[in-house]
């Protein structure tokens, strides 16, 4: 494997890896802030 190939795929997993958290945070964060969301609707 050459450089340019690490490279790659080392910036591929480093943006699935940020995708990933950001993506796991927001479905933590929905969990947490449904019941205000509800409360501020009535």
């Amino acid at each position: 494997m050459n450089l340019y190939t690490f490279i790659k795929i080392g910036f591929l997993w480093f943006t699935l890896y940020f995708a990933a958290a950001a993506y796991l945070n927001s479905r933590l964060l929905m969990k947490v802030f449904d019941p205000l969301k509800e409360q501020s609707a009535k």
